[in-house]
């Protein structure tokens, strides 16, 4: 996955956040949890106690390219500030897992 940052996204505007390490738990579940979707809540909040895997904040500026693991827990904090927070997210998926997805998202 690769996310091309149009606006400046700092911590002021919730930029996004990271788990370190979390591509090495493998592919965790994902629904809707207390009306918010989003991955298991209970296995994050399990990963965060494990030694290595601390939520960092990622910020760009404009023109930025950051690349990540597809299975990296990631998740944005609201913008409550008054500038905009854009970009353009890229993410490339073998055929097979977008079939799946298509199910998922017809269903």
């Amino acid at each position: 996955n690769a996310i091309i940052a149009l606006d400046p996204n700092t911590a002021e505007n919730g930029c996004m956040r990271l788990m370190r390490r979390s591509h090495t738990l493998g592919r965790i579940s994902h629904g809707t949890f207390g009306g918010q979707a989003g991955a298991d809540p209970t296995r994050v909040v399990a990963a965060m106690s494990l030694p290595g895997y601390e939520i960092v904040k990622l910020p760009l500026m404009p023109g930025d390219v950051a690349f990540m693991h597809s299975n990296t827990l990631h998740a944005s904090s609201p913008n409550l500030s008054e500038n905009w927070r854009r970009n353009i997210i890229v993410r490339h998926a073998k055929h097979t897992s977008a079939r799946a997805m298509r199910r998922v998202l017809i269903a």
